[in-house]
């Protein structure tokens, strides 16, 4: 079942309580689909990979990764290290007719968008080479190995597209293309195919796969996102209060220990919870009373300071000085 991330999570709060005429809204919108697209494309390929046969052919998946190469970093969505190849997954979940064109190293997609008027328009857009993309990692990479001692270790990298209703055309050299890109129902047979190209390559064993890929799990840097800064949005921008657990609505009070929504009547004793997991992916994992007080609307911070008890969180610092931190 496919599960967002922290990252995705913390941006569609931010969305939710963002105000909506501030200057980075749509960038941020703009951000969540994009974001949303790759998580679920990297988490539509499990079952095409689940088909390559493991009791034939042992190899170790890592996910994720973010390593540092001379004063930047390069991110690589999904690597597979066989004993004779590694194998660089670029995942990509993209919509309409998408163009490859990698002489001019650029990707066109075309998709068909609705206008206020309701007309229908196709709308052609430029978007980063992917196909440049795997060959720029796949460089970054084997210099990692190399610079690891595993200077004989091969490689390949493919593009991987998991929308299957995208319609794919090759405007120049369909030769490369037709290398680098796959669909994900046809990955298994890709990756078996290269699997007997590499066949006569020198091989590691096990015990030095299972190394490295613990190598490259400790090399990993993660990045310290600060979605409030990254969209240049101050604590004034955001949206305080309780939304209704029913209708959605931000105007939940709250009255002799329940929570009660003005609109609709809904109430609640516990609407309270997920309002403070928002703020702790919002601003952090801990909160003062005072904090609480704001972020829930509340009018005491005797009030604030039994909630954040209720919790069980754990507990730093003396009365007048203590915050509450997310277990």
């Amino acid at each position: 079942m496919f599960k967002e991330s922290v990252n995705l999570q913390k941006l569609q709060v931010l969305k939710k309580r963002l105000k909506v005429d501030h200057p980075k809204y749509m960038d941020l919108e703009n951000e969540i689909r994009m974001k949303t697209a790759g998580e679920y494309g990297e988490y539509s390929i499990n079952y095409y990979l689940s088909l390559i046969p493991e009791l034939k052919y042992d190899f170790q998946i890592v996910r994720g990764l973010r390593l540092p190469f001379k004063n930047s970093y390069f991110q690589i969505d999904t690597l597979l290290l066989f004993p004779s190849f590694f194998l660089i997954l670029e995942v990509k979940h993209l919509t309409g007719t998408l163009h490859f064109d990698p002489n001019f190293h650029q990707l066109l997609q075309t998709k068909n968008i609705i206008l206020p008027n309701n007309e229908s328009i196709d709308e052609t857009k430029s978007i980063p080479d992917p196909i440049l993309q795997v060959k720029r990692q796949f460089n970054q990479l084997k210099d990692w190995f190399d610079d690891q001692g595993y200077t004989d270790y091969r490689g390949d990298s493919l593009v991987v597209l998991t929308n299957t209703n995208a319609i794919v055309k090759a405007i120049s050299d369909n030769k490369k293309v037709q290398d680098f890109v796959v669909r994900s129902p046809g990955l298994s047979f890709r990756v078996e195919k290269l699997i007997r190209k590499h066949e006569n390559d020198d091989y590691l064993y096990w015990e030095e796969l299972k190394v490295i890929s613990k190598q490259l799990k400790s090399s990993n840097v993660v990045r310290s996102n600060n979605d409030l800064e990254e969209f240049n949005v101050q604590v004034s921008d955001i949206h305080p209060g309780v939304f209704c657990t029913s209708c959605e609505v931000l105007l939940m009070v709250r009255v002799n220990g329940i929570w009660k929504c003005i609109v609709c009547n809904h109430v609640s004793k516990d609407a309270h919870v997920k309002t403070i997991d928002e703020y702790f992916l919002l601003f952090g994992n801990e909160i003062s009373s005072r904090d609480c007080m704001w972020f829930l609307q509340l009018n005491s911070t005797y009030i604030a300071r039994s909630i954040l008890k209720s919790m069980k969180l754990n507990e730093v610092g003396n009365t007048f000085s203590k915050r509450y931190h997310k277990k």
